[in-house]
């Protein structure tokens, strides 16, 4: 599932920069959102901009401005070559209702590394997820311990592609008349993507 659904993710985003741009928005558009329901979501958000009804929230409707804005840059960060993956994040925490396991999303789509540890998988492991919370913190310093301490709690559960295998079996489990199998769930990360480039 990881290996053939993000490798098809990632080779896009690494050729261009506009579909790094809708990999970040399908992530915002992920928040607090039944995953059966991105497809059309992201759809929505296709035709309709920044008047999606998915982005109506206030910080995800700034986020989706920000990404708009700074896409370009953004993706230049992802790619780098000289900065680490803590500094990437850090990077992607600018993007308003990005926190850490939003930006470990991102890594995880476009690089393969990192992970997004949800509500789902911090039950599964036993993960605290208040450790990773940003609030009111501002040095730089801060941030990047902040980022690499997630970093290494997803790394000490087995790394990005166990975290995406999982969350796709559980997410089949929890919705069975959406999904026949893991497999589905994890084809409509790509899915998804590819339809609104």
């Amino acid at each position: 599932m990881f290996k053939q659904d993000q490798k098809t993710i990632e080779l896009l985003c690494r050729s261009y920069p506009i579909v790094t741009m809708w990999t970040m928005i399908f992530v915002l558009v992920t928040i607090r959102t039944p995953f059966f329901l991105i497809l059309k979501n992201m759809s929505e958000v296709r035709k309709r901009g920044v008047k999606a009804k998915c982005l109506q929230s206030k910080h995800k409707n700034a986020g989706y401005k920000y990404i708009r804005k700074h896409y370009k840059r953004l993706h230049k960060a992802i790619f780098s070559e000289t900065m680490t993956d803590a500094e990437k994040m850090v990077t992607l925490f600018a993007i308003p209702n990005i926190g850490p396991r939003k930006a470990g999303f991102i890594l995880q789509l476009c690089l393969g590394e990192v992970g997004c540890i949800d509500c789902h998988n911090s039950a599964k492991y036993d993960i605290n997820l208040e450790n990773f919370k940003l609030h009111n913190v501002k040095k730089l310093a801060t941030k990047i311990k902040k980022a690499q301490d997630y970093i290494t709690a997803c790394e000490q559960v087995g790394g990005s592609r166990k975290l995406w295998n999982e969350w796709c079996k559980t997410i089949a489990q929890k919705y069975p008349t959406r999904f026949a199998t893991a497999s589905d769930v994890s084809r409509v990360h790509a899915d998804v993507i590819v339809s609104v480039v």
